[in-house]
C-alpha cells in the first residue's frame, strides 16, 4: 500500500512538471502555467505567429476577397521610401507576408498605398485573374488604423484607372480589440 502511494505521488508530481515546462511552445507563444500563451505584441492568424511592436489586426467584412489583416504600422524601410508589412490569409492555410509601399504621404501618418502583389483570384495555375491592392488610403491612429483598399485587377490594362472592387476596414491593436 505504502508504495502504490508513494507510486501514485510521483506520477503526479512527474505529471506536474511537465506539464510546467511547456517544452513545444512555438516562438510566438511563452509558457504560463503549463499553457503555451501568444505573447503581448503577436497576433496569430492560419496557426502561424506573427511578432511586431506595432501590430493591429482587422477583420474585413463582405469582401470575396480578403477577410483579415494583420498590419505593422512601423516603416520598414531604409532611407527616404516608406512601405509597411502586412499580412493576409493565402488561400485554406498560410499566411504570407507582403508589403505595402507608400505612393503619396498625406499628412502624419496617412498614406496612399499599394502593392502589386496578388492577394487572391484564380490559384490553380494558368493565366487566370488575379486582385491587388491597387491602393490604399491608410491612416494610422495609436490605437487603430482605418484603410479604404481599392482592388485592381490583373486582367486589367496598365493604363485602366478603375477598380473592381473596394472595401474598408479597421485595424486595432490587441489592447483595443473589439470584443
Amino acid at each position: 500500500m505504502k508504495k502504490s502511494v508513494l507510486l501514485a505521488l510521483f506520477l503526479v508530481g512527474l505529471f506536474q512538471a511537465c506539464k510546467e515546462r511547456c517544452y513545444d511552445c512555438p516562438p510566438h507563444k511563452v509558457c504560463v502555467d503549463g499553457d503555451c500563451v501568444l505573447r503581448e505584441d503577436c497576433f496569430e492568424l492560419n496557426n502561424v505567429g506573427v511578432c511586431y511592436d506595432n501590430l493591429y489586426l482587422g477583420v474585413v467584412k463582405g469582401n470575396s476577397c480578403v477577410d483579415t489583416i494583420i498590419f505593422n504600422g512601423t516603416n520598414t524601410a531604409h532611407g527616404s521610401n516608406k512601405e509597411f508589412i502586412y499580412f493576409v490569409k493565402s488561400r485554406p492555410v498560410g499566411l504570407e507576408h507582403r508589403s505595402l509601399g507608400v505612393i503619396k504621404e498625406l499628412g502624419e501618418n496617412e498614406y496612399i498605398m499599394g502593392d502589386v502583389t496578388p492577394v487572391c483570384g484564380d490559384w490553380r495555375g494558368g493565366p487566370g485573374e488575379y486582385w491587388y491592392f491597387g491602393k490604399i488610403h491608410c491612416k494610422i491612429y495609436p490605437d487603430s488604423a482605418r484603410m479604404n483598399i481599392f482592388f485592381r485587377s490583373t486582367k486589367q490594362p496598365w493604363y485602366d484607372e478603375t477598380f473592381v472592387d473596394s472595401c474598408k476596414v479597421t485595424l486595432y491593436k490587441k489592447a483595443f480589440l473589439p470584443k
